[in-house]
């Protein structure tokens, strides 16, 4: 993979110039602004124009990405899978990326704001930490740059990494929420979702006609629905995608359980099985700690 990377040329070329675009982000703008969030550039919270920027270059990206996809319909793909990816602030990276930072930061001093104001409001996602994650999305992202059709598999937790508070005085360590549900950069694929068999044992039983000898019985159902997190490329030309899927528990199981009555099983079950995206790293130090590490795995 070295040599190929070394030997095709980045993509560099900018989407288009700085005066082009500025009106064009400053309308993305002043749309979400008002039609999404129900409030003016002059009323916004701050969290609200970091809202607005961020979907106003989303927007940007999503179309570079179809693009993309057309581009690369009939390529052969490289498929790369990580159970962590160390995602970091989007904002900062994909402006620069597209060559966008200097648009956006026109479009934000209409409004009193600079690009260095919204974008310190960012929270990352805490996917992931340490050499693996962090080289994770680099891989993907050289790709997006050399122009090689790719796509990245993972989780999207819940919970980000743990972040430390004081309570009376003492350090304790609580989940991070990342508020996935309202990201500007993921995509929700409700209609790619797949179903993943868990769990069950081998019935050692005679086979009945047309049957297998040891049917596998008593598993359940996992629901994996996927988001897509769009990565560009240096230049911006290509914009692949990292496919994060979030564990839900399938339906008609609850609605089985729910049937006769027994709604706190039901509500047990569910919560067993979407736990495994909720934390990133679960304390494995006991055995349903190990198994969940399994099922994430």
């Amino acid at each position: 993979m070295s040599n190929v990377l070394e030997n095709r040329p980045a993509t560099t070329e900018r989407p288009a110039n700085r005066d082009a675009l500025s009106p064009t982000l400053t309308a993305e703008i002043h749309r979400h602004l008002r039609y999404v969030l129900g409030t003016t550039p002059a009323e916004a919270t701050p969290d609200e124009m970091l809202a607005a920027a961020s979907h106003a270059v989303r927007n940007l990206v999503v179309d570079r990405m179809l693009v993309t996809r057309t581009r690369q319909a009939q390529s052969c793909r490289v498929a790369h899978v990580a159970l962590t990816h160390e995602i970091g602030p989007r904002l900062a990276h994909d402006v620069h990326a597209m060559g966008l930072h200097h648009a956006l930061d026109d479009a934000l001093r209409e409004v009193g704001l600079t690009l260095q104001d919204v974008a310190r409001l960012e929270v990352p996602p805490a996917l992931g930490t340490g050499d693996p994650a962090d080289a994770s999305l680099a891989l993907l992202e050289s790709l997006a740059t050399h122009d090689l059709p790719a796509t990245g598999y993972g989780l999207r937790f819940d919970y980000g990494l743990f972040r430390q508070v004081l309570v009376d005085g003492r350090q304790v360590e609580v989940p991070a929420t990342w508020d996935a549900e309202r990201s500007p950069w993921l995509i929700r694929r409700a209609a790619e979702a797949v179903w993943v068999p868990v769990f069950g044992r081998v019935a050692a039983q005679p086979p009945a006609p047309g049957e297998p000898a040891s049917p596998w019985v008593d598993w359940q159902l996992l629901v994996g629905v996927p988001w897509d997190l769009p990565i560009v490329g240096h230049g911006g030309r290509t914009v692949q995608r990292l496919r994060l899927f979030s564990a839900r528990a399938d339906v008609d199981q609850d609605v089985t359980a729910f049937a006769p009555g027994d709604f706190t099983a039901a509500v047990r079950e569910r919560l067993a099985r979407e736990s495994i995206s909720k934390v990133v790293y679960p304390d494995d130090g006991s055995l349903e700690g190990e198994e969940l590490r399994l099922l994430q795995a």
